[in-house]
């Protein structure tokens, strides 16, 4: 197949949309391969043109037409890698993550951009309105985190870390898509799926009859567990199916501990910190924070002592518990007042969706926070 041919490649054409029913594997690595190279023909072309004294329309903006562009392939890769899950999807993410992230540090490193971009900086900044300075400087700093400002060996270990990284990263999404696969819970009475929307129901019964099962089938996938967790009227139900998907890929029970993503984590932990540390920083928190409100991973903890004690097996502070237990009451008795039927005599990390759609008022973010078990009460018979 010619690349004009390839409908990731034809993406790059105005006003075109994925034609998800054409793309195919096989697509996916000529199309980013070509794409990079004619995105670093384009930025070395771009540089030569670069005046001393850059403005935004000669350098930002021909720069965020590239990324769109490779956005607009990149995306739909992603996208098919998630949701189909085949081996030959997996492999043609695993060839193309690489490039991605080679391309990512390239463009990050490069010094003569570095340069063009703080030269617009200190010629043209102040004349910027807010919203591009806010981009330019994101921008800067984008380059210092992606190692522009380092040097020699510094720079050496800084790429082969990104790019470990990267392929760590990506074996953590699979193994969390192979445990959540893995998962299944089949009931043989539909009364036990009561609540649940009609829709839902018969999805179950769908997935059973594909696997030849008798019954109806529940999974991990997010719009199973969603129905779930939001809308079953048994508790119990809703306890299994929530347990389950808050420990996928963790080790432990129901899951296979071939799909622990334990090691891993400390391995990602790992080489984020010393990437922190290349750059100039402490610990990765230091790095994360740099372009959040809080900023300072000292200044985090700070605002969590009060209320979240260093050790996480100890009780909540007596102020938080009480402020929680005071909203919990006011919880059921606004239920009450609606003339709802309790989600459950308490609240819990499985019954909030529940709760919060009754409730309508209280948002399940808010729900989720008062019920969180490592803030309210930090026991295992806590229901």
């Amino acid at each position: 197949m010619s690349l004009n041919d390839n409908p990731l490649w034809q993406l790059r054409e105005p006003g075109r949309v994925p034609d998800f029913d054409a793309i195919r594997p096989e697509h996916a690595e000529p199309a980013i391969r070509a794409l990079i190279e004619h995105s670093r023909a384009a930025l070395d072309e771009l540089l030569a043109a670069q005046p001393e004294s850059p403005d935004w329309e000669t350098l930002m903006e021909p720069l965020e037409a590239m990324d769109d562009d490779l956005a607009r392939v990149w995306s739909p890769i992603s996208h098919l890698f998630g949701c189909r899950n085949s081996p030959a999807w997996r492999e043609a993410y695993q060839a193309c993550q690489p490039l991605i992230t080679a391309w990512g540090l390239e463009t990050a490193q490069n010094r003569p951009l570095f340069e063009a971009h703080r030269r617009l900086a200190d010629t043209a900044g102040d004349r910027l309105s807010p919203a591009r300075r806010r981009a330019l400087d994101n921008t800067l700093r984008a380059f210092r985190h992606g190692g522009a400002e380092l040097e020699g060996e510094a720079r050496e270990r800084f790429t082969a870390l990104s790019l470990r990284l990267s392929e760590r990263q990506t074996q953590f999404e699979q193994q969390l898509m192979d445990c959540t696969e893995a998962w299944s819970l089949v009931l043989e009475s539909e009364q036990a799926l009561a609540g649940l929307p009609a829709s839902a129901v018969a999805r179950a019964r769908q997935r059973a009859e594909e696997r030849e099962k008798d019954g109806w089938l529940l999974g991990l996938d997010f719009p199973s567990f969603d129905a779930v967790i939001s809308h079953a009227e048994d508790r119990g139900l809703r306890e299994t199916v929530y347990r389950a998907y808050v420990t996928r890929a963790a080790g432990v029970a129901p899951h296979d501990p071939a799909h622990d993503n334990g090691p891993l984590i400390d391995e990602i932990l790992a080489l984020r910190r010393e990437q922190a540390q290349l750059l100039g920083h402490g610990c990765y928190a230091e790095l994360a924070l740099e372009d959040r409100m809080v900023r300072s991973a000292s200044l985090a903890m700070a605002i969590s002592a009060p209320v979240l004690p260093a050790d996480t097996a100890a009780p909540a502070s007596p102020d938080f518990t009480a402020a929680m237990a005071i909203l919990i009451e006011l919880l059921f008795l606004r239920i009450a007042t609606l003339g709802l039927s309790a989600p459950s005599t308490t609240v819990s990390a499985w019954t909030t969706s529940d709760a919060a759609r009754k409730l309508g008022w209280l948002s399940s973010a808010a729900l989720m926070r008062v019920s969180s078990p490592n803030r309210v009460k930090r026991s295992p018979s806590w229901r």
